[in-house]
């Protein structure tokens, strides 16, 4: 989503401009990262050059890369060299290895992986999906949502082919 934003950055200069966010929370966090302190953001109809340009990842994908993560992340690996695996396992698919190096690049620099998969630019992929993610990173419980949304996922494309 696109908010469109008026403030002052740290030198006091009046500012104007446009954030891309899930969220107006959101929104206002990359604000305060840029040392940027806005008067007030506002969704707007607008589309972003990023949003338009990504493609939904297609489920049965999304329920592949779930399932096999979590597979690797519960026989103890790091998911820094779980994406590495799995980058290595798909050499063949450009766009799906492109998404994967976008996120092992952000999980290389620290980040985690909710932010990776949500900040990066090759699939569009679900919100919920998302949310689940954040929430289960901060409660420890990766391994059992990433496998209970790969069965999701799964259940949805059967549904989906008949």
């Amino acid at each position: 989503m696109l908010f469109k934003y008026k403030g002052f950055d740290k030198t006091g200069k009046k500012v104007k401009g446009t954030v891309t966010a899930s969220s107006v929370e959101e929104a206002g966090q990359k604000l305060r990262m840029q040392n940027i302190y806005h008067e007030g953001l506002i969704p707007t109809k607008e589309f972003s050059l990023d949003a338009f340009s990504k493609r939904q990842m297609p489920v049965e994908l999304l329920s592949t890369f779930s399932k096999e993560l979590s597979s690797y992340l519960n026989s103890g690996m790091t998911i820094l060299t779980a994406i590495k695996l799995l980058e290595n396992q798909h050499e063949g698919e450009k766009k799906y290895v492109s998404f994967l190096n976008s996120i092992k690049t952000m999980i290389d620099e620290g980040k985690s992986l909710y932010h990776a998969l949500n900040t990066q630019k090759v699939y569009a992929l679900p919100d919920f999906f998302l949310q689940s993610l954040n929430v289960a990173g901060q409660s420890g419980k990766m391994v059992e949502v990433l496998t209970n949304m790969g069965n999701f996922f799964s259940a949805q494309n059967k549904v989906k082919n008949r």
